[in-house]
């Protein structure tokens, strides 16, 4: 006979009593919950013990000592866990995918650039980047080379040219652009408004070092980066009052920036083995909201929900898996991982095309094509894939501007 057991019952027998004395309804002992929770175990093939911890509970905040002795310990009892938030994971293949629409933002081809219901406009030089200009009726683009910002007619004849040098970064609206260009004594980083002239801002910089736009960082400011001729880098945010504000910390480089709530991404570490760490910052650059080494951090969404990322270890060929990341948090929103052994890479470019969707340019073998990756998990097509000549440029490539943060 196992009388410790005996005594244990007895005493939870007591204990749950005095406290169902108190409580309308049936009366409860131990023996009676023990065969409730019996009988509940038989009927669903549970885990034996299973029925009488839940039943039990019914009757917290109450516990059991090591002497037997039953104690109240609401205050000691831990929160309940914080529900789980779904990750959505999708397999990145271009095996059975479906069609949808054509982008809603321009790509390139070896003909020239299609533009969202313009259909192909074809050009004499392979442009890196388009973007329309309402003061003119024109167009600002980034020549072949990626050296210089051209300007050019309605249709696509050069009427002028700039040096330039780090790229050409626009906002979600296409309303703004920024680039750097070299001066007779010094650099000069250029913020051009391409509704409104009036709004067009200059920061004048000393020869070295080298000044590069980033990207808009909430309204009014834009984030730059400067690389030393010993490689060093600095990060700054030049403001619309005509200033310029360097951020302290040890970082490897600005990657991108939020351009509605002004949140600043960064390289905070770089390893032997080639894998990096990343870092979210707030707007004034001061404080590190969350850090990642398991994602090398991209480009913002427009909305600011939401920044792109992908292996923290770079072939330098393609990123071979994409993933989707809270803004705020940095939690893993969605994955796009591919099945074992897979060959795609994503090459030409990955863009926000919406606050929610993504296009990529993706490489399978010979077979080229875009995908549109959504927040939800959601992947399709958006041309017709073709075969590339692996002796010729990508079939398909997306603007400078829109594929910064990688």
């Amino acid at each position: 006979m196992n009388t410790q057991h005996d005594e244990l019952e007895t005493l939870l027998g007591a204990g749950l009593r005095d406290r169902a004395a108190d409580v309308d309804g049936t009366w409860v002992d131990f023996p009676g919950v023990r065969g409730r929770a019996t009988s509940i175990r038989r009927r669903r093939r549970v885990a034996a013990g299973v029925g009488v911890a839940a039943a039990v509970a019914l009757f917290a905040p109450l516990a059991v000592s090591v002497t037997g002795v039953l104690q109240s310990d609401r205050e000691d009892q831990p929160a309940p866990p914080a529900p789980t938030e779904l990750v959505v994971r999708t397999t990145l293949t271009l095996e059975d995918l479906e069609r949808g629409d054509d982008p809603a933002i321009e790509y390139f081809t070896a003909d020239g650039v299609v533009l969202p219901d313009g259909g192909l406009h074809e050009l004499d030089s392979s442009l890196q980047a388009l973007v329309p200009s309402e003061v003119d009726g024109g167009w600002l683009a980034v020549g072949p080379a990626a050296d210089e910002v051209l300007e050019l007619s309605e249709d696509f004849s050069e009427t002028g040219a700039m040096a330039m040098s780090g790229g050409l970064v626009t906002n979600p609206d296409r309303s703004l652009a920024a680039w750097s260009t070299p001066t007779s004594d010094g650099q000069t980083l250029l913020l051009h408004s391409t509704t409104d002239p009036d709004m067009d801002r200059e920061w004048d910089f000393p020869p070295t070092p080298q000044v590069e736009a980033v990207g808009f960082a909430g309204v009014g400011n834009l984030l730059f980066r400067t690389i030393g001729q010993d490689g060093s880098h600095g990060i700054g945010l030049a403001s619309e009052d005509g200033t310029t504000t360097m951020l302290e910390g040890d970082y490897v480089k600005a990657i991108s920036a939020d351009p509605t709530t002004g949140r600043i991404a960064v390289q905070t570490k770089s390893r032997a083995d080639l894998s990096s760490c990343s870092a979210v910052l707030d707007p004034t650059g001061t404080t590190t909201e969350w850090e990642t080494c398991d994602f090398l951090l991209g480009a913002f969404s427009p909305d600011g929900r939401h920044v792109l990322a992908s292996d923290p270890v770079q072939s330098g060929l393609g990123m071979g898996s994409l993933s989707v990341l809270d803004a705020a948090t940095g939690r893993l929103v969605a994955s796009f991982e591919q099945p074992r052994r897979g060959r795609l890479m994503l090459v030409g470019g990955v863009a926000w095309e919406s606050d929610s969707t993504i296009v990529a340019g993706a490489l399978e073998g010979t077979t080229t094509t875009l995908l549109r990756l959504g927040v939800d998990g959601t992947l399709e097509e958006t041309v017709e894939p073709v075969e590339n000549d692996p002796n010729s440029d990508l079939a398909f490539y997306l603007g400078q501007d829109r594929r910064r943060g990688f």
